[in-house]
């Protein structure tokens, strides 16, 4: 049987692998969303929308139409919108406008504007194409940022991925103007706890891979837990990645 999102729809990754094995698309390639979009026969117009709105979408019966800020910056950026535009129309979401916090995963509150970035996520970062990737490899951002560049998709969303499927107990944390904005979790460490005092710029200072205790980021586990911390400043955007993999089963870090 399907499963199912929030809203009783088909789910959002699962509606994703549909559309590249319905195309005929190779998953271990990067996915180019203008060419799904045009063969899901979706008109897409780069369009100054409205202040902050870097995507939006609509259907009118047959006809269905997307329209993207032509001022996004990256080509990465650019594909997520337009992958999680199309999200809303193949999950026959409403009419939506959707800027910059609803393209961001903030915690695991199930919504329209989630299943839009899974479907996203899923479309432009097959699950079968990164867990082979994940057996032969730990989380990093050094290769979030090798995936992004080979995929033409952002390294924010490269490193959601992989922290998503990790099997290790792995965190992601992301700062803008030195404020944790959201966070994400693999699957075995959702019932960690992050410490409301984490140090931005503490993290400023840890560029690189380093080794910590687990309970200067949580509070819920044993002070002699260790954790590998990987920072990173992006300048250019003004935010700041952090990945955190606890050196122990989840079975050995808590209280």
């Amino acid at each position: 049987m399907m499963s199912k999102s929030y809203f009783g729809k088909i789910d959002p990754e699962y509606k994703a692998r549909n559309i590249i094995n319905e195309l005929g698309l190779d998953m271990n390639k990067p996915i180019d969303p203008f060419f799904v979009a045009h063969e899901l026969n979706i008109v897409v117009k780069k369009h100054k929308i409205g202040q902050g709105v870097l995507g939006a979408c609509k259907a009118v019966g047959l006809n269905k139409l997307i329209a993207i800020d032509p001022d996004l910056n990256n080509e990465g950026r650019e594909k997520f919108t337009l992958a999680h535009e199309i999200g809303h129309l193949v999950l026959k979401h409403r009419l939506r406008c959707c800027n910059k916090d609803d393209l961001n995963w903030q915690g695991n509150t199930l919504s329209e504007e989630q299943d839009a970035n899974l479907f996203a996520s899923e479309l432009l970062m097959p699950r079968n194409a990164i867990v082979p990737i994940l057996k032969r490899n730990e989380v990093t951002i050094e290769l979030a940022e090798q995936l992004a560049s080979e995929r033409n998709v952002s390294v924010t969303a490269t490193a959601i991925k992989l922290v998503n499927l990790s099997q290790d107990p792995t965190v992601l944390l992301y700062f803008e103007n030195g404020k944790l904005k959201w966070s994400t979790y693999s699957k075995n460490s959702n019932f960690i706890k992050l410490s409301r005092n984490i140090d931005a710029d503490f993290l400023n200072t840890t560029f690189g891979i380093k080794q910590c205790n687990s309970s200067d980021f949580f509070e819920n586990v044993s002070e002699d837990s260790l954790c590998w911390i990987d920072s990173k400043f992006y300048s250019n955007y003004n935010f700041h990645m952090c990945i955190i993999r606890l050196d122990e089963e989840p079975e050995d870090i808590y209280y």
